[in-house]
């Protein structure tokens, strides 16, 4: 059960990083090509640009660590005794795990901030 959610949210993964970068790149493309050779310009085109790059980026980030892809320096891994070393990328993930758990929370109360002040606005 938890290899067939696994296999789905990668192809959820892969599918929006691919359909995002391409969006972005169309949006970016068709905006140059309106300002340049028509003298008009799309004024939303650059923050969906920017913001289907950066979904982009997320979704890419997520399935590069699923499948290993991320950058690491190994070189002190490699050279610490084997249960050492274990320990060690238990705990960097363990911090890492920490970390996000505190940008969902971070990014919750942004999002309720923003909602408030939009709603003590009106």
């Amino acid at each position: 059960m938890l290899d067939k959610l696994d296999r789905y949210l990668e192809i959820f993964s892969v599918t929006v990083m691919t359909i995002a970068m391409a969006a972005a790149t169309l949006a970016a493309f068709i905006n140059v090509v309106l300002r340049y050779m028509f003298n008009a310009s799309l004024t939303w085109a650059a923050n969906l640009t920017s913001s289907l790059f950066i979904w982009s980026a997320l979704f890419g980030a997520a399935y590069g660590f699923k499948i290993g892809m991320h950058l690491g320096v190994t070189v002190v891994i490699q050279k610490l005794p084997p249960k050492i070393a274990k320990w060690l990328l238990s705990g960097t993930r363990v911090i890492i795990l920490g970390y996000l758990i505190c940008l969902i929370f971070w990014g919750y109360d942004f999002v309720k901030f923003n909602y408030d002040m939009v709603m003590n606005e009106q």
